[in-house]
């Protein structure tokens, strides 16, 4: 061990940070991919419902 203990916290810190890094790489490559539902591929409609952009109006009142 070193005689200066800062240098050896922060070489242990180093070691857990890139032991971090290579298993979080290493858990998104191994994990399948998950397809998503078909509800929430349905496209979106583009139109605003304007009935409720005055009620929201109004209750902000």
């Amino acid at each position: 061990m070193s005689k200066n203990p800062v240098a050896f916290i922060l070489l242990l810190t180093l070691i857990t940070i890139v032991a971090w890094i290579v298993l979080q790489v290493f858990q998104i490559q191994t994990k399948p991919i998950s397809t998503p539902d078909q509800k929430l591929m349905q496209e979106l409609n583009p139109e605003l419902d304007k009935s409720v952009l005055e009620e929201l109006k109004k209750s902000l009142k």
